[in-house]
């Protein structure tokens, strides 16, 4: 939960700074490439871009310590880039 108050805060941070400001699309921007490289980061580690047989080789053959450090990567890297994310589609909303 650590890392979702985080990417919260930075979103929030984001959104009234670029709902305030006259350069709401550089906010939009900013947000829009954490979210993206958090969640396209998350989503490579997750091995949800490969296709079924090498992310299955990959898991058969990495152990249970790996795993876990990769799973723990992806799903903190999740929680950081979706409310930033979501903020990039608020401020585009709101423009």
């Amino acid at each position: 939960m650590k890392f979702f108050a985080t990417g919260l805060t930075i979103a929030i941070l984001l959104f009234i700074i670029g709902a305030l400001s006259p350069f709401r699309d550089f906010f939009a921007s900013i947000a829009a490439v954490i979210g993206i490289v958090c969640l396209l980061i998350s989503a490579l580690a997750s091995g949800a871009l490969v296709s079924g047989d090498r992310n299955r080789a990959n898991t058969a053959t990495e152990d249970k310590k790996s795993r876990n450090e990769r799973t723990g990567m992806m799903s903190r890297l999740f929680l950081l880039g979706l409310p930033n994310f979501v903020a990039f589609i608020a401020l585009l909303w709101i423009a």
